[in-house]
């Protein structure tokens, strides 16, 4: 018999199913921002709106991040509540143990899951067992490739750290990393992660500091060190206006570009995509708004074109008024193709840059951006059609949504998507049958 169950779950429980397995070949980790490579979309077909199942769960705490993962063909959730609590939740009690609860250890951290559905933990001292002497509550260890027992973290006073051979550090890199970077990992094994963060250039603060990165790296790991690929250094007061970039191959040369959006303050904020060249990394330029303190949020890259051309999504101003943004690759630059205004992606001052997925949610082989609407209140699914973009459906809330937007792609193929409420509800909408 279906049914959710919640468990409040101690930290315990979390530590030894990562710590102590290699990663397997084919296997992946579970991201609040869903993939590794910092690209937000989804693979799979679902069968919205019609065709869902809506589950609806109470938390005694509003759930602020979630991840869902699958589990023996069992989708799971988990999510890390405003009281720091961590709770887990399963939809099959009959096909899958979900465990005893254990009692409640408080902390505050972004997380990740393994492929067991086990978060990453970030606290560096648990019960006397040390985990990566790790303590930096606004990031999360990463593991680089697969069979392999490298991890890379970035800690609390702006290192980012290789490991490997259990605990043991094998790099660092220190090039003052802001506290709440992210490392993002191309297909093809490149490591990328912001460094040089400062207070003493552009500083828009939005993102729950005043510390904005200058520097873009991109490294391999080769003989157990960090081998610099490339890197760039923006110059006069501008910055790159995120906590990581995302890859992306943008000019469908087969070689995994970088995302990211640069500030500075005689335009504002921009969209620019660094081409991989042999020689290092290129920059192609979107439009500036044309006004400082103006963000721009970048979301995702994939088939989203009407006739499945590759576009780039981001958000402009998503705290005031919210315009999604379509760009192609065109000519040397990204050239904007469709817009849609009403929505929005982040909460200002907040760390959750992951309100928004992207994916093929109503099965139509064209995948939609979801988002909520300007006032968190409802989620559409929006896509591009020949003469811009439309909504083609919507979901309302009932309430106002508080945590990112986590999705998971079934056994089946069938897609899954959850959402936190400031009520303490997570309500989930669970694909009945493969797209059409």
């Amino acid at each position: 018999m279906k049914r959710l169950l919640l468990l409040c779950i101690g930290l315990g429980l979390l530590i030894w199913p990562v710590w102590a397995q290699e990663e397997e070949a084919g296997t992946s980790p579970y991201y609040t921002y869903i993939r590794e490579d910092g690209n937000r979309f989804i693979a799979g077909a679902g069968s919205f709106p019609d065709n869902v199942r809506i589950e609806e769960f109470q938390l005694d705490a509003a759930p602020v991040w979630l991840v869902a993962a699958e589990q023996a063909g069992v989708p799971w959730l988990y999510g890390m509540q405003a009281n720091n609590h961590l709770v887990s939740m399963c939809f099959d009690s009959n096909d899958i143990s979900c465990g005893n609860p254990l009692s409640d250890i408080d902390f505050s951290m972004q997380f990740a899951l393994s492929e067991e559905a086990a978060p990453f933990i970030v606290l560096s001292d648990v019960a006397g067992t040390t985990v990566f002497n790790f303590n930096n509550p606004l990031s999360h260890p990463v593991p680089f490739g697969r069979g392999t027992d490298y991890w890379l973290s970035v800690t609390s006073n702006g290192e980012l750290v290789l490991r490997g051979d259990g605990e043991k550090v094998l790099d660092v890199f220190s090039r003052q990393l802001a506290p709440d970077a992210r490392v993002v990992i191309s297909e093809n094994g490149l490591i990328a992660v912001y460094a040089a963060a400062t207070n003493q250039r552009y500083v828009h603060g939005i993102m729950g500091d005043d510390l904005e990165p200058t520097e873009l790296w991109v490294f391999r790991i080769e003989d157990k060190k960090l081998e610099e690929v490339a890197y760039v250094a923006l110059s006069g007061d501008a910055v790159f206006e995120g906590i990581f970039p995302f890859w992306a191959d943008i000019d469908e040369d087969g070689m995994p570009d970088l995302v990211t959006t640069v500030s500075d303050s005689a335009g504002g904020a921009r969209l620019r995509a660094y081409l991989m060249r042999e020689d290092g990394l290129h920059p192609v330029d979107g439009p500036a708004i044309g006004r400082a303190y103006r963000w721009r949020h970048q979301l995702a890259f994939g088939p989203f074109g009407p006739n499945g051309e590759m576009e780039l999504i981001d958000v402009l101003t998503p705290h005031i008024g919210g315009v999604i943004e379509w760009f192609r690759y065109q000519d040397g630059a990204l050239v904007r193709v469709a817009a849609l205004s009403g929505y929005t992606s982040h909460v200002i001052n907040a760390r959750n840059m992951d309100m928004a997925v992207i994916g093929d949610f109503n099965g139509d082989g064209l995948p939609e951006v979801v988002l909520p609407n300007q006032e968190r209140t409802a989620l559409s699914g929006i896509q591009r059609t020949e003469d811009g973009a439309e909504v083609v459906w919507t979901f309302p809330l009932n309430g106002r949504l508080n945590s990112n937007l986590t999705a998971l792609s079934l056994e089946d193929g069938t897609l899954l998507l959850a959402a936190g409420l400031e009520d303490g509800r997570i309500r989930v909408w669970v694909s009945e049958e493969g797209g059409t």
